[in-house]
């Protein structure tokens, strides 16, 4: 008699199933076969969601509505005026839309930036993106698209935004534990040059 195959309950193998399907869904999405995740109150392709791939030379992105009917691929110039510009293009109502950027040297400058403008924007963290099985191609083209679809997915971490002044008190702490890492470099590096020639400092 042959014997049933059971599966696997342990808890390892379920994150295994959790992770591949979490790698699947968006492709799914994308060929009809799963909805996407909406909020109370939101009709399915009502929202604009754009992904950025941003750097300093320029602005590439990829837009996608929640229905998945609306593909817009742009890039500008890396500054805000330039892409809201290009924006208004995809649509005049700044309410549909939902704007997303990994964490980058630009931090949260280019968030509230767009806020001002009337855009609801979120900065996502790069190393909780799910990874996608098969040929790793990278391209800006590509990141946004990925970005976008995710996005509209729901399967991107948001990072949690600090005020101007939490900012302001980071950059004050990181720079005076730097300035501290110096100043030690700098005095290992003065006494490895005494010591190599033999020299003795001591009280005058």
């Amino acid at each position: 008699m042959r014997r049933a195959i059971t599966r696997d309950p342990s808890p390892s193998s379920n994150r295994k199933r959790a992770r591949r399907y979490r790698r699947l869904v968006p492709f799914y999405r994308s060929f009809g076969v799963l909805k996407p995740k909406l909020k109370n109150g939101e009709k399915n392709g009502s929202y604009n969601f754009v992904g950025l791939d941003v750097d300093d030379q320029s602005f590439h992105g990829y837009a996608v509505c929640a229905a998945g009917e609306l593909n817009f691929e742009f890039s500008c110039k890396p500054n805000v005026g330039s892409l809201t510009k290009k924006l208004e293009k995809i649509s005049p109502d700044k309410s549909l839309f939902r704007i997303c950027y990994e964490a980058t040297f630009l931090g949260f400058s280019l968030s509230r930036a767009l806020l001002k403008y009337g855009y609801q924007c979120a900065v996502i963290a790069p190393s909780l993106i799910p990874e996608v099985n098969g040929p790793r191609v990278k391209t800006d083209r590509l990141d946004s698209r990925k970005l976008a679809e995710f996005h509209r997915s729901g399967l991107l971490t948001v990072v949690s935004e600090p005020s101007e002044e939490d900012e302001q008190v980071r950059d004050l702490v990181r720079s005076r534990v730097f300035l501290n890492r110096q100043i030690l470099s700098f005095k290992k590096h003065a006494l490895s040059i005494c010591r190599r020639r033999e020299s003795i400092i001591g009280k005058p």
